[in-house]
């Protein structure tokens, strides 16, 4: 279907969203490279709008040369959770930061951490900028890997073997909770509660070090680090993380059906934390 520019001025009041962008793809795709960018110059002040007005004080929109303007791009970006350091890091100076903190009203959840009026906290992601050695892992791990359809009533953590957890902490006047849930000297573990979010399990990892994390990118945009696929595969089969028998059958299952080149690197993984034997197991539960 198609429209000139005159029937489209009588009609464009009766069009939904959905058509409207519907008619807007058609005529981009036949549009030159030279209307294209006039195009764009058109809509990137119109769309930066939009996605600015949540996080504006009033309707006034700062210059887009300002530090204010950046300071609003990276609120969005972030979805409201405000953290000093990302934003430093992006040229906006101390004073700045903190004058726009207080001029947006917004609430300290921990030093440094900051939450708009109106956004949810992430809690994985906030905490992962707090504690750069946490990484997602186990059951939490497979879930946002579509590898295991139970939901988490929990996020699950870890930090390498030899970092010491009780150095986790927040500040007097954090909104956060923090609660040692150690049941012995060889298992120590933490819960950690941000409001308005299920809580984080952080355990410690079998190894000294955490070598490798994968990025990625949650639902609302957020990134997160997550222990590899295959790494985590290893890890669930590990005895002393208690993994439930269903939950590791299906992800291997998966695996298998997903990724059969790569058994072999799943495999070598296996091999070097020591758990072939296990992992093997499983493969051929599924293989066989």
């Amino acid at each position: 279907m198609s429209y000139r520019s005159d029937e489209f001025e009588n009609k464009k009041n009766r069009f939904s969203d959905e058509e409207l962008r519907g008619l807007i793809s058609q005529r981009i795709k036949k549009l030159s490279s030279k209307h294209l960018c006039e195009l764009m110059r058109f809509i990137e002040p119109l769309y930066e709008k939009d996605i600015l007005e949540p996080y504006l004080l009033g309707n006034e929109m700062p210059n887009p040369d300002s530090q204010e303007y950046a300071f609003l791009k990276l609120a969005s970006k972030y979805k409201g959770n405000i953290i000093r350091t990302l934003f430093l890091k992006e040229d906006i100076s101390r004073y700045n930061f903190q004058s726009f903190v207080e001029k947006y009203q917004l609430q300290e959840i921990t030093t440094g951490s900051y939450i708009y009026p109106n956004s949810t906290i992430d809690a994985p992601f906030m905490f992962q900028q707090k504690y750069s050695k946490a990484t997602i892992a186990l059951e939490s791990a497979l879930y946002y890997y579509g590898y295991s359809d139970v939901i988490p009533k929990e996020t699950i953590m870890y930090m390498p073997r030899t970092y010491n957890l009780k150095q986790i902490h927040f500040g007097e006047y954090s909104l956060v909770e923090v609660k040692d849930i150690t049941t012995s000297e060889t298992r120590q573990q933490l819960k950690i509660f941000y409001p308005d979010n299920d809580p984080i399990l952080l355990m410690k990892n079998v190894k000294a070090t955490i070598k490798q994390s994968t990025q990625m990118s949650l639902e609302n945009g957020l990134p997160i680090l997550i222990t590899p696929l295959e790494q985590t595969l290893v890890d669930i089969v590990k005895p002393q993380f208690s993994v439930e028998e269903e939950v590791k059958v299906q992800a291997y299952k998966q695996y298998i059906e997903k990724n059969q080149k790569m058994l072999p690197k799943l495999q070598h993984r296996a091999s070097i934390d020591g758990v072939l034997n296990k992992v093997n197991y499983y493969l051929e539960r599924r293989l066989y």
